[in-house]
């Protein structure tokens, strides 16, 4: 399947097709000095084990917004977001976010938080209106299936920085379902997801295979489309399924940043690699990540990445069961869950990474939902 990157106002994203190999990595995780800032930082460099918070049954993704504050997504029955401390397993208000059903992922941009609600999809478009369905592939199957109950949807929810305010909300119901989201400092928001289509035998039309597809989409405030609410898609901007940068087989977690130049990082888990993807088309600022240190293995289904505030990149290497540091150019530094959780154990199943300087320390939240705990790294200096 071709690759498809549009964005007309930065025609340079074209040639982001072209395949760019993974960077070269240092010894495995050893950092005796590392240059930020125009200063040597000379020390140990490794992670510390700082906090283990039980009891984290159903957490799904973290989100450290600079001040600092720390939100944390649960899927239950139903899901909740709450604001956490970021030194204790206390939430700091009870239901600010009313009305989620299955909140997924959250992202922050231009003083705004969103939340992912992935609803609950299938039974939304449980029952068919055959009458009106023109292209069908099976019993329940055909992208153009109605939804039956759209409160039962995915949306996109906005608030305050504080979630006391529910600004907007959308929908995109030409996407069957999602998987993560971004924002940048302009407010736009970035969602993956997976579209529905139907494939017809071009020698015998009878012959038609129900398909998905993975996309990247942009969404902008007001106009109208294919969206519910007020936004609508941006048609300029769409990342598809292909090879090399600018394409993604099945994108999960993202990451906006504008530490090192305006770029979307996502991690591909069908691809097993993590992209940096600059806005305006640069080379020279998007790369691929898919390796770590010379004696370790590749990265494996990663699920997520994130971002500090001095550029340093964070992915949760799933397959591997461990999360990896590199540098802003995408060299790999450092393993960061060396040390076990307060239980003796090393992560389960991590599936969530939020990274930021607090109190001139470097801090690393984990969300291990095999263990049901959220496991708190500091970098020692």
């Amino acid at each position: 399947m071709a690759a498809r990157l549009r964005l007309r106002a930065a025609p340079g994203l074209l040639a982001l097709a072209v395949w760019l190999g993974g960077p070269g990595c240092g010894p495995a995780f050893k950092l005796p000095t590392e240059h930020r800032e125009n200063r040597d930082l000379v020390g140990n460099g490794t992670y510390e084990m700082v906090y283990t918070w039980d009891h984290m049954g159903g957490v799904r993704d973290l989100l450290l917004v600079p001040g600092p504050q720390l939100f944390v997504a649960f899927q239950g029955n139903p899901g909740r977001v709450f604001e956490f401390s970021t030194t204790g397993p206390y939430p700091l208000a009870v239901d600010r976010f009313a009305g989620l059903l299955n909140p997924a992922a959250l992202a922050s941009g231009g003083n705004r938080l969103f939340v992912l609600d992935q609803g609950d999809t299938a039974a939304a478009r449980a029952t068919r209106d055959y009458a009106g369905d023109s292209l069908d592939c099976g019993p329940l199957s055909g992208f153009r299936r109605p939804i039956v109950d759209l409160s039962k949807y995915w949306y996109v929810r906005e608030y305050d920085l504080k979630g006391r305010t529910l600004y907007s909300s959308f929908s995109d119901t030409t996407f069957a379902w999602v998987n993560g989201i971004a924002a940048d400092a302009g407010g736009r928001v970035y969602v993956s997801g997976v579209v529905y289509g139907c494939s017809v035998d071009r020698f015998d039309p009878r012959l038609k295979t129900l398909v998905f597809e993975f996309r990247i989409r942009r969404y902008l405030r007001g106009g109208g489309g294919f969206v519910v609410g007020g936004w609508h898609k941006d048609r300029d901007f769409e990342i598809t399924e292909g090879t090399g940068i600018g394409s993604a087989g099945d994108p999960r977690g993202m990451h906006w940043s504008d530490i090192t130049g305006s770029a979307l990082f996502f991690a591909d888990v069908k691809n097993s690699d993590v992209q940096k993807l600059d806005e305006l088309g640069s080379l020279s600022n998007s790369y691929k990540l898919v390796a770590c240190d010379r004696d370790t293995t590749d990265l494996v289904t990663p699920l997520d990445v994130n971002v500090d505030q001095a550029g340093f990149v964070y992915v949760v290497d799933s397959g591997n069961r461990r999360v990896m540091r590199y540098d802003p150019a995408g060299d790999c530094v450092q393993r960061v869950d060396i040390e076990p959780d307060r239980h003796q154990q090393r992560l389960v199943a991590p599936v969530a990474v939020a990274a930021d300087v607090i109190d001139d320390r470097d801090f690393v939240y984990v969300a291990d939902a095999g263990a049901g705990e959220i496991v708190v790294y500091r970098r020692r200096k």
